[in-house]
């Protein structure tokens, strides 16, 4: 009996110790906030010091408060470039930061919050360190995270190092935590409107990889779940909340996969006008430009009398000319458009084009009448347009060939043979839908296979409708705006000492 009761006084003192330290370390959370607000941080370790001589019981927690205090003070004095004090005790401040938080790592399990916490404070300081350390320190703090996340139901650790990770820009070992955090969340977590809520929250904290793998398990689930009609107005949901936006962020390729589910189950003809336009402009922006003129082409026989008609007219021309050099098709839709009595954006660039590839073809006296409608047709308006027309005249009149760039770009997209190296080009923009006067910075980004890395040593031959850039030879990026509305062709051809290595263009739309 006496051995009984032995027996539940040690395991209160337990629970009481537990109770204690949870509560204790929620204290010093609130506490580190105005020490830490104000930049006391040799305050704040001081007092961390006396608290250990009062509670020695709390030294784990201290010495990881310890180290994150030295953590903080060493990134302030970077931030505020204070060498002098950085120099006079950087390494003292660095040597108490390691020795603290390998204490608390020591002196704690895998099973441990803090001994998760401790671990990721010592690989980001060897990872700004840039100390060989960083690798090990990483690996220990994953398999760490793998086996507190078997035992355990609060995830929030491996969420929060995850999102660390990520401001690291490292994509792999975020991706692995969060494959973590979800495998467990999908296990716990049986009601679907809550698995729904987690999925949400992560988008709306622009958390991509993360929304991305809750709702590709929620989805899983649902689709086995959910009644058909309801079934479909959550895909439907979800696709459109990674669509293409005017401000947040977005995942061209994962609306996609979603589009695609839901015509799997329920055909093409389930997309009404706006959502069938939607996947369409996603597939156009994330230049997958075969998916979306096929999808383009579905519109247009579907939706005739769309208000969008114009515009996706004008894409499919410009796609079938310059993705699969169809200049029959492309001409076909470009003088659909010219027909037009109202005077618009897509009649004005139609003509050019069609002024372009006959210039291109030799066409010299058809090319001069589609240049001259244009500035008759424009009036006071479209004036990057009239401005590249004059250029374009000029050329036929002097017996010019077409400026260089813009040439080199006609004949690469309209030739049938394949001149290309083995490399990838991705073009983007900071806005691909933007107003009159707005700046927007278009880029380039080119991998080279034999070295799987951006090549410093290439000429970027950019032409088009350019706005008010003058972009030249050896910069992958600008900025610009335009005066006028309607869709803005950006060509680009990246040239390597030895030859072409690839070419893509780019459709900015300006209202």
């Amino acid at each position: 009996m006496k051995k009984l009761k032995l027996f539940f006084i040690f395991i209160l003192i337990l629970i009481s110790l537990s109770l204690s330290f949870s509560f204790a370390q929620s204290d010093l959370d609130k506490i580190k906030e105005d020490y830490f607000k104000n930049h006391r941080y040799d305050e704040f370790v001081s007092y961390l010091k006396n608290l250990e001589k009062k509670e020695p019981i709390r030294k784990i927690e201290i010495s990881y408060y310890i180290a994150l205090s030295r953590y903080q003070q060493l990134k302030y004095l970077e931030e505020t470039q204070n060498w002098d004090l950085y120099f006079k005790y950087g390494n003292d401040y660095k040597e108490e930061l390691v020795k603290e938080a390998k204490k608390t790592i020591d002196l704690t399990s895998y099973k441990d919050k803090i001994h998760l916490y401790a671990l990721s404070l010592l690989w980001r300081f060897y990872k700004d360190q840039q100390s060989p350390q960083e690798i090990e320190t990483k690996k220990s703090l994953i398999e760490a995270c793998s086996l507190y996340s078997k035992e355990t139901d609060e995830l929030t650790p491996i969420k929060e190092i995850a999102d660390i990770f990520i401001s690291y820009e490292d994509k792999l070992g975020a991706e692995k935590l969060y494959k973590l955090y979800t495998e467990r969340l999908i296990v716990i977590e049986k009601d679907l409107t809550k698995l729904r809520l987690f999925a949400s929250n992560a988008l709306k904290e622009n958390n991509l990889d993360l929304a991305i793998q809750i709702y590709d398990a929620y989805i899983e689930r649902i689709i086995k779940e959910y009644p058909k009609e309801k079934l479909l107005n959550e895909l439907i949901s979800i696709a459109k909340s990674f669509s293409f936006k005017t401000s947040g962020k977005y995942n061209l390729e994962y609306a996609e996969k979603v589009f695609n589910k839901i015509e799997s189950l329920y055909g093409n003809d389930i997309f009404d006008e706006e959502t069938l336009y939607l996947r369409a402009y996603n597939l156009e922006k994330s230049l997958n430009y075969k998916e979306a003129l096929k999808q383009y082409l579905i519109f247009l026989e579907r939706f005739p009398e769309s208000k969008y008609i114009q515009e996706i007219t004008f894409k499919t021309a410009v796609i079938s000319a310059y993705s699969l050099a169809d200049l029959e098709k492309a001409f076909d839709y470009f003088k659909r458009l010219i027909k037009k009595e109202e005077i618009t954006p897509y009649l004005i660039s139609s003509l050019y084009q069609l002024g372009l590839i006959s210039q291109w073809q030799n066409n010299y006296e058809e090319a001069k009448n589609y240049y001259n409608t244009l500035l008759e047709k424009a009036g006071n308006d479209f004036e990057e347009l009239k401005n590249l027309a004059k250029i374009r005249l000029s050329e036929i009149e002097n017996k010019s060939p077409i400026e260089y760039n813009l040439k080199t770009f006609l004949d690469l997209s309209f030739s049938k043979e394949t001149f290309f190296q083995r490399g990838t080009l991705s073009l983007s923009s900071s806005d691909f839908k933007t107003s009159k006067g707005k700046s927007i910075e278009v880029s380039a980004s080119v991998v080279v296979p034999e070295s799987g890395c951006y090549s410093i040593d290439l000429n970027y031959l950019w032409s088009g409708e350019l706005g008010i850039s003058s972009s030249s030879l050896n910069q992958n990026v600008f900025s610009t705006s335009y005066k006028s509305s309607g869709t803005k062709l950006i060509n680009l051809i990246v040239l390597t000492p030895t030859g072409i290595l690839d070419k893509s263009y780019l459709m900015i739309d300006v209202e």
